[in-house]
């Protein structure tokens, strides 16, 4: 069962990825500079809640979370962090899956570490996008930043 809802949640990613025309749109069809009714709007269409008991953006869906990140003195999305549960997955077919996911979206102008297992792409002046395993290798995270943002970078 978990399986098969972490393979719908890729293949509902390719599909957002695929019908992107903008470098700067990003999974899940979140871009940079979304509004926060916006960017709600797009997580909701998707099927994730809201949680309420978590400070700021927190959304989820079977396995799956996403915090967004809006600049302080704005109303817009300057970062996102999406962690998707890894349990009792093919880590290493996930990671193959996941990063040829993103370069389809980003390119494949991309800086791969084998020894952390982390992907990084320089989307453009200002924006990234980083994925990779957190320590444990339970959780597959991709977080989108900003350079201008530093300060809201999660880890």
């Amino acid at each position: 069962m978990k399986k098969r809802v972490v393979i719908s949640l890729l293949i509902t990613l390719f599909l957002l990825c695929s019908a992107s025309l903008f470098a700067l749109e990003g999974m899940p069809g979140l871009s940079f500079g979304m509004n926060e009714d916006e960017a709600i709007a797009q997580l909701k269409s998707l099927g994730f809640t809201r949680d309420m008991s978590e400070i700021g953006f927190f959304f989820t869906q079977a396995g799956s979370d996403i915090r967004l990140y809006f600049s302080p003195d704005e109303d817009e999305l300057v970062s996102w962090l999406v962690t998707i549960s890894m349990e009792e997955e093919n880590i290493d077919l996930f990671e193959e899956e996941i990063v040829e996911l993103l370069a389809r979206l980003h390119g494949y102008e991309l800086d791969y570490d084998a020894e952390y297992r982390e992907t990084f792409w320089k989307i453009d002046l200002y924006h990234f996008l980083n994925a990779g395993f957190d320590e444990d290798e339970k959780n597959y995270l991709i977080f989108y930043g900003d350079i201008r943002h530093e300060d809201i970078i999660p880890y």
